[in-house]
């Protein structure tokens, strides 16, 4: 568990993205990439109607802890 006024996370780019190019409607999407200390960086990928600043942090803290579960795949000779 994160101790007061540590870092859990670092948005470093949020962009909106178009996902439907091309068609009548035009639906959108945010990509949001993010970095956790020790973990490498990753991009969530939200649909507006879904997005909030809320429902951002959710989704990467959720993801965060998935990610913690994750144990890397050793190859040896």
């Amino acid at each position: 568990m994160a101790k007061p006024g540590e870092e859990l996370y670092r948005v470093m780019v949020r962009q909106r993205i178009l996902s439907t190019p091309g068609m009548a409607e035009k639906t959108y999407t945010y990509a949001v990439s993010y970095i956790a200390p020790g973990q490498p960086p990753v991009t969530l990928f939200i649909p507006e109607k879904e997005w909030s600043e809320k429902r951002e942090k959710e989704l990467i803290l959720k993801d965060i802890e998935e990610r913690k579960k994750i144990r890397p795949e050793i190859v040896r000779r």
